[in-house]
């Protein structure tokens, strides 16, 4: 797939990066003209506007810091996308009810490439076999959110593999499907798991989600991906710290 910017741009994020697995944000910031950023809490996560002498960010304060990285990652991939960038074209960021534009998706695939570099991220997926344990060293490595570093990893396997995060909805207490991804192979096979799909009918996850927050649950249970049937082996963990606990899991499509 061809990069949205050019080569130019490519280097000014390796000269920044100089080597290391975490780029420094703040660098890469200053050398693309940002002067400020801004708290706000008008703005749904953030959105930077063009000003006479560069750019200003206008961020979220109630997002948690990772989250925090990967918008101001997303704004600063506007930029180097289009240096014209203008808020008011973007005016839906203000209160996260615009239209999503093929731009933002874009952007969002430039903000994990900035984060989570793919040779460099790969090169440390390889170093454990794709698990709940792994995600978590991997965000932690990487200073991204579980999400994102699922999305990213998922994205990379080499295997068909679902990684997805499932949580209680507060008006029937049911486990569900809070956000999925599916690898290249997986969704090949049209293996997907959908946002909303419940999953209490699973012991394991219901018992992860009891667990301690370092317990591996492991099970081999009848799944339907979306068409795609099959028994199939995944782990499970407690994440976060709340009262009622997300479970994070990994499940092997191609291993019945």
């Amino acid at each position: 797939m061809k990069s949205p910017i050019n080569d130019e741009r490519h280097s000014l994020i390796e000269q920044i990066r100089s080597g290391h697995d975490r780029l420094p944000l703040g660098d890469l910031a200053r050398q693309l003209g940002v002067r400020r950023v801004y708290q706000s809490r008008k703005v749904a996560d953030a959105v930077v506007e063009s000003t006479a002498d560069g750019y200003v960010i206008y961020l979220n304060p109630d997002r948690a810091r990772t989250r925090q990285r990967f918008s101001v990652a997303h704004e600063l991939a506007h930029i180097l996308v289009d240096p014209r960038v203008n808020m008011a074209a973007r005016s839906g960021a203000i209160e996260g009810h615009g239209q999503r534009t093929g731009t933002e998706d874009v952007c969002d695939s430039l903000a994990a490439d900035i984060l989570m570099p793919r040779a460099i991220f790969a090169r440390h997926m390889a170093y454990n076999e794709l698990s709940p344990s792994a995600l978590q060293r991997l965000a932690k490595e990487f200073d991204t959110s579980l999400q994102a570093t699922s999305f990213r990893a998922a994205e990379l396997a080499t295997e068909s593999v679902i990684v997805f995060a499932c949580d209680r909805m507060s008006a029937t207490g049911r486990l569900a499907v809070k956000w999925s991804r599916s690898s290249p192979s997986a969704r090949s096979l049209g293996a997907i798991l959908p946002k909303g799909k419940h999953v209490d009918d699973v012991p394991e996850l219901n018992e992860a989600g009891r667990s301690g927050t370092d317990r591996v649950i492991k099970g081999k249970r009848q799944f339907d991906l979306g068409g795609y049937m099959g028994v199939f082996p995944f782990s499970a963990t407690a994440v976060g710290t709340g009262r009622v606990p997300t479970v994070l899991s990994v499940l092997k499509v191609n291993a019945a």
